[in-house]
């Protein structure tokens, strides 16, 4: 699967066709916001990507569907998505499969397929096997299918995803999709089985068909000792809970069938009275409220008498002062001088005492406040009396409940001994109807007893072994080490063409956390702790080649394709863009950049025609063996998006 072309259909009859060559390298060349970048998403798109990322502007306001044209061994197929009409993917996909196709007219695109349908029937067209990837016992997880979602994985690397340390992958820093590269690349990578889904289902057809020969061998060894063994068991069993009383015991197996027969019709004695919680409950329920009725009674009792003990303390107080005041307004206390003078000796007062109307308005007051007092003295009395008759009868009430509780109690022991006597009886009275029924369904005699093919089970456990050890965890993580030791080898050897720090050291891929290691001398060295950007790029790029170079030699169903986006981003800054020229770059910086495109036209080179390399970048090489892989150059109004289209 390589692409022949990118088209975006504009409106009416606008079409922007972007051609590529087949099993080799294309760069496109160009400077800033010319649309370079946006063709990686452009192209995941219109493969059924869900999300829309292509940037808001030129592109997105003018494009109605992407399109890419696309080949096969043998096949073409082309493809288009729908652009949305609110920067949110949608479903409508139209696609079309030949030997050789012409792309449709802008009003032949009609939705006839969607991205889910799409990717499964490109899976089966890639050559992806039935597969299964199914979770460690305990995984919360459900099995994952590898399809061509996961192969895409391995063909981009974004501007922002190239020259990261801290991951390699593409989208692998988006949420759960770390895990589903983990767990489907054993299988694109050929450590697993291409027929292990099959073997598998068939393993679980013959585990079920060995369990239940394995239950009718058990059945047929019971059935031989069951006349002689089982039912005079039950037989005794049932003298022993007193079901059935039998004199003498009896082989006799059509005495003890008639005898356990008889004891089939037993049904359980019943208690006179037979106390259960649901007599019980109410009963406490009652009791409860009562409770809580003469507690909140008693309270109410004690706040009375608190208050009534009050009040009599407020009348001995206002008698006192009432006392004091009368004796006051024995003395005159008007005319001039009235409240300066003292009364009995004529001398001026320091501060004059209160007038007559003053201390006869006092009693006044004091009086009709005694008054009240005692007015409400009886109520008090008769609030206290009314509460302790309540208190008393609700005593009464709790009393008759506790004997009424206590009665149950005492039943009980008694109920308690004949129900579990039922039970137990319950229970061998059950054992027995099963074993009559059994003796029924498979009218089962001394002659007649079923017997189980032992060919059968030997030929379904030597199977049954086969299989597993076929699909045995082991056998799979050998293959995948067999085969990560050839893919790190190829690293390694990639690292030390583009001349990277720990280049000459050996790289290994680290699966489980999808990241590289170098052992050096000094010990291991995680991928984050490699410095500069150039090892950063040049580790993204070896990785991915390395993948591809064994992706291609073992022929695994993975699209032949590979977009890099910006690869040169670390030595050639966007903002010093001069028509692609590496004069604004130190020399020895040039020379890796060189050296760079060089190893990766030669390494595509070395795979032709079998895979298929797209780089988007500001470099411009003037070496022809550069120019000659140059399909676009859009610098000035040369851009993805025609001019005109943007007339309007």
């Amino acid at each position: 699967m390589q692409i022949l072309e990118i088209i975006l259909y504009g409106e009416g009859d606008r079409v922007r066709r972007v051609p590529f060559k087949i099993g080799r390298t294309n760069i496109i060349t160009g400077g800033s916001a010319t649309g370079k970048s946006a063709l990686s998403h452009i192209v995941e798109y219109a493969l059924g990507r869900t999300e829309y990322l292509i940037p808001e502007g030129a592109i997105s306001r003018s494009v109605r569907w992407y399109a890419l044209m696309l080949q096969f061994a043998g096949t073409q197929l082309f493809v288009a998505h729908r652009a949305p009409a609110a920067l949110r993917a949608t479903t409508e996909m139209y696609f079309a499969v030949g030997k050789e196709l012409e792309a449709p007219r802008h009003e032949e695109l009609v939705g006839n397929t969607t991205p889910n349908d799409f990717s499964q029937y490109v899976s089966r067209l890639l050559g992806i096997a039935p597969n299964l990837h199914t979770p460690d016992e305990g995984q919360t997880r459900r099995p994952l299918e590898a399809t061509l979602r996961h192969a895409l994985f391995y063909s981009f690397q974004t501007q922002t995803e190239i020259a990261k340390n801290n991951l390699i992958f593409h989208r692998a820093d988006e949420p759960f999709l770390p895990q589903a590269i983990k767990d489907t690349m054993p299988y694109f990578l050929g450590a697993v089985d291409e027929d292990l889904l099959m073997k598998t289902q068939e393993l679980r057809r013959l585990r079920r068909d060995l369990a239940l020969a394995e239950r009718r061998m058990l059945a047929s060894q019971a059935v031989t000792g069951t006349i002689s063994d089982r039912g005079p068991a039950l037989l005794a069993e049932a003298c022993a809970v007193g079901l059935l009383d039998v004199g003498e015991a009896t082989e006799d197996i059509n005495v003890i069938r008639a005898l356990l027969q008889q004891a089939t019709t037993w049904t359980p004695q019943q208690p006179a009275t037979v106390p259960t919680d649901d007599s019980l409950a109410p009963l406490q329920a009652e009791y409860s409220r009562l409770s809580d009725d003469l507690r909140q009674c008693n309270e109410r009792i004690v706040a009375t008498r608190q208050f009534e003990s009050g009040s009599k303390g407020f009348t001995v107080e206002a008698e006192e002062h009432r006392a004091r005041l009368e004796f006051v307004n024995i003395y005159p206390n008007a005319g001039e001088g009235a409240g300066t003078t003292c009364p009995m000796c004529n001398s001026a007062l320091e501060h004059p005492t209160p007038s007559a109307q003053n201390v006869s308005d006092s009693l006044a007051r004091i009086a009709s406040q005694l008054t009240q007092v005692a007015t409400e003295q009886p109520r008090f009395t008769e609030l206290i009396d009314l509460e302790e008759r309540r208190a008393s009868e609700l005593r009464l009430q709790i009393t008759e409940i506790n004997r009424n509780m206590r009665a149950i109690a005492a039943v009980r022991p008694q109920t308690n001994q004949l129900l579990t006597a039922n039970a137990e009886i319950s229970r061998v009275v059950g054992r027995i109807s099963l074993y009559l029924e059994s003796l029924h369904d498979l009218a089962i005699t001394e002659e007649t007893v079923p017997q189980v093919d032992q060919m059968e089970l030997v030929s379904l456990r030597t199977r049954v072994a086969e299989l597993e050890s076929v699909i045995s965890e082991g056998t799979t993580e050998d293959m995948l080490t067999s085969i990560l030791s050839i893919v790190n080898s190829h690293i390694s050897a990639n690292a030390a063409a583009l001349g990277l720090e720990y280049g000459n050291d050996p790289i290994r891929l680290d699966i489980n956390r999808l990241t590289i290691i170098a052992d050096s001398p000094t010990g291991p060295v995680p991928f984050v702790r490699m410095g500069s950007g150039e090892n950063w790029v040049g580790y993204h790029l070896a990785v991915y080649l390395a993948l591809h170079q064994w992706f291609v030699q073992r022929n695994r169903p993975v699209p032949r394709f590979l977009f890099l986006d910006q690869p040169t981003q670390v030595f050639y800054p966007q903002d010093q863009d001069q028509n692609g020229s590496l004069d604004v770059i130190p020399g020895s910086d040039r020379e890796k950049v060189r050296r760079m495109f060089n190893w990766l036209i030669d390494t595509v080179e070395t795979m032709s025609p079998n895979i298929q390399v797209i780089i988007t970048d500001h470099a411009d090489l003037t070496d022809d063996w550069f120019q000659s892989h140059v399909t676009e150059r859009w610098r000035g109004d040369d851009k993805l998006i025609p001019l005109d289209w943007l007339s309007e």
